[in-house]
């Protein structure tokens, strides 16, 4: 049974539903990144560091499937939001996506203040949980604007490992029909 199994009877009704979706090159890459920080090594296997049983293989399926099950049972138009398309065009995504759930919209949404209070302010099951994973959300803690990537689009598979290559090679399906339902602004 897959983790969205257990969680698809507590999804509220009457909702705007909403997935936020990343190339799956640049998400691996990036938690293989933190992985490594986190357990101070210098190679670290993705598919074989599996605290918590997070089995990142399969995350964009779960999502996907998540994903489908909104549309069947919940709402047959639940927005999807590219992470590189928000990043890059943050003020007519944000826009667009205000315009979708009813919400107004203000450029204040633009800029904010880094989080220097999180992790300290943060509950979690765990005992120093948060302090322990903020190695996995400094940049964005400390962000005050939108950044666009210096490198968008799928990195070239000779920068990324086996381990990497196989979460890619099976996660870019579901991204990429996700991705072709993504929210679009001209």
């Amino acid at each position: 049974m897959a983790f969205t199994d257990h969680i698809l009877e507590y999804l509220p009704q009457g909702f705007k539903h909403v997935f936020l979706i990343r190339d799956p090159t640049q998400v691996y890459k990036s938690f293989r990144k933190g992985a490594c920080k986190f357990l101070h090594e210098d190679d670290v296997d993705i598919i074989q560091f599996n605290p918590a049983e997070i089995r990142p293989l399969a995350w964009y399926e779960q999502q996907h499937r998540l994903w489908k099950y909104v549309q069947q049972n919940l709402d047959p138009h639940p927005i999807i939001i590219d992470a590189t398309d928000l990043a890059t065009n943050p003020r007519e995504i944000l826009k667009g996506f205000c315009d979708a759930v009813g919400f107004p919209y203000s450029d204040s949404l633009l800029q904010w203040s880094p989080s220097h209070e999180f992790p300290n302010n943060f509950v979690t099951a765990g005992e120093n949980l948060s302090k322990t994973m903020a190695v996995f959300y400094s940049s964005a803690l400390s962000s005050t604007h939108f950044n666009a990537p210096t490198v968008q689009g799928s990195l070239p598979r000779d920068q990324l490992t086996d381990d990497i290559i196989k979460c890619v090679d099976y996660s870019m399906p579901f991204y990429r029909e996700m991705y072709g339902e993504r929210m679009q602004v001209s």
